[in-house]
């Protein structure tokens, strides 16, 4: 038996639960509507507020970057809020 045999059991998928799975299919959803946004963002951008800009690509790409860093460097930040306070299924609510 290989390495892939030993580290993944089929057999031991299916004792998972079924919050896991809503959970995944849930979280796979969101992450493909967030990429789809982005996608599409930086011709949104460009076709509609950056008409009258010099290189309005670049800009819009800025923009994108910029909201990946912030969200990228928040989220640890909220996460020790979060932990520290608790009450982790209140504050989901509340986003």
């Amino acid at each position: 038996m290989g390495f892939f045999a030993h580290a993944f059991n089929f057999k031991e998928i299916a004792k998972y639960p079924r919050l896991f799975w809503y959970m995944s299919i849930f979280y796979a959803i969101v992450y493909a509507s967030v990429l789809a946004l982005v996608n599409v963002s930086v011709g949104y951008f460009t076709e509609t507020w950056l008409v009258d800009v010099e290189e309005p690509e670049k800009i819009a790409a800025r923009m994108i970057a910029v909201m990946w860093f912030v969200t990228g460097s928040l989220t640890p930040i909220f996460g020790m809020i979060v932990d520290y306070f608790g009450h982790r299924s209140a504050m989901v609510t509340l986003q």
